[in-house]
């Protein structure tokens, strides 16, 4: 009887440390983690071909026909992904809203991400805006990317 418990005990603790093991290799394969990095967020009125903003500008016209947003990337494997997020933050009694957002995959040769919105009919409402850079992994950190628009100066 008591050699029968021995080899019970020793089943439970095999299939429990089994068990155990499975739900951690489970659980340890859906974390997507990278190196991949975002830096040198700018924005500007052109991006010149192939290359990311030349320079960074915080202050926009209401007449400003489009507006860029680049990020170089670094260490970022073929297939990451790249979510970008443009808001308005509000002015004068206009609310905050999202505008858009759009996901970038990359390619084996990507070195900088980028992208633009045009300016609505009648012109950039006034106001602070945002713009949400984040590499869809579970160790990276959103990038805030903020500037306004004011109406031209006379």
């Amino acid at each position: 009887m008591l050699e029968n418990l021995k080899n019970n005990s020793d089943k439970f603790v095999k299939f429990f440390v089994l068990f155990v093991l499975s739900t951690f290799a489970t659980n340890a394969c859906s974390f997507n983690v990278s190196t991949a990095a975002l830096e040198e967020v700018k924005t500007c009125t052109e991006v010149p071909e192939n290359q990311p903003c030349a320079s960074d500008i915080s202050q926009f016209e209401k007449t400003t026909p489009k507006i860029f947003v680049t990020s170089n990337l670094k260490y970022a494997p073929e297939g990451t992904k790249i979510k970008i997020d443009w808001k308005y933050l509000g002015g004068g009694s206009v609310k905050a809203t999202d505008i858009d957002s759009i996901t970038l995959e990359t390619k084996s040769d990507t070195k900088f991400v980028y992208s633009y919105l045009s300016a609505p009919t009648s012109g950039w409402p006034d106001g602070d805006y945002e713009i949400v850079l984040s590499i869809n992994t579970d160790n990276s950190k959103p990038v805030h990317k903020q500037f306004s628009i004011s109406k031209p100066k006379s």
